[in-house]
């Protein structure tokens, strides 16, 4: 049976008790919900055993850091992100037919260069983007974020610039 790993906002758009697949997330997501009507249904889910909570590895999370960083996604990533990447990574990286749901463009991008199967409940990236940082005041770019979002010639606030597009 296909793994489906869930984000917060595809946990949010879709009832997972009428669809055959394996559901996966992590505490983190579950963290962020907060609406009694969705927590109810996410208990059902897990007391039904439709729905597995299952934290990735430190391994995973620094493959998922690693890969965000070369794109310029992880400006943007939250560590809840991050945590379903990485589940996603491990349970395609223990050979199981794994898909990520997620409305995310940032996730879809990392997804798209790990080679994870995604969808999206709403939106859809067309093409996998990479990322650089560039100071709206002097023009200089960085190809990570520093360490205080700072540029440091002038001080102004970085921005993040698309830096080269790759079709999917």
């Amino acid at each position: 049976m296909k793994c489906v790993v869930l984000d917060s906002g595809a946990i949010f758009k879709i009832d997972i008790s009428v669809l055959p697949f394996s559901f996966f997330t992590t505490q983190s997501v579950l963290s962020e919900i907060k609406n009694r009507r969705t927590v109810s249904r996410i208990d059902f889910a897990i007391s039904a055993g439709r729905l597995s909570i299952q934290n990735p590895n430190n391994n995973s999370i620094e493959k998922i850091q690693e890969v965000a960083t070369k794109t310029g996604d992880i400006a943007v990533l939250s560590h809840v992100d991050i945590d379903v990447l990485a589940l996603a990574y491990e349970l395609k990286g223990s050979n199981e037919d794994v898909e990520l749901w997620s409305n995310d463009f940032a996730v879809q991008n990392v997804a798209s260069i790990l080679n994870i199967s995604w969808r999206s409940p709403e939106y859809r990236i067309k093409s996998v983007l990479i990322w650089e940082f560039k100071c709206p005041g002097c023009g200089k770019r960085f190809k990570k974020l520093t360490h205080d979002g700072l540029c440091d010639v002038c001080g102004t606030p970085l921005r993040r610039h698309r830096k080269k597009r790759v079709m999917r």
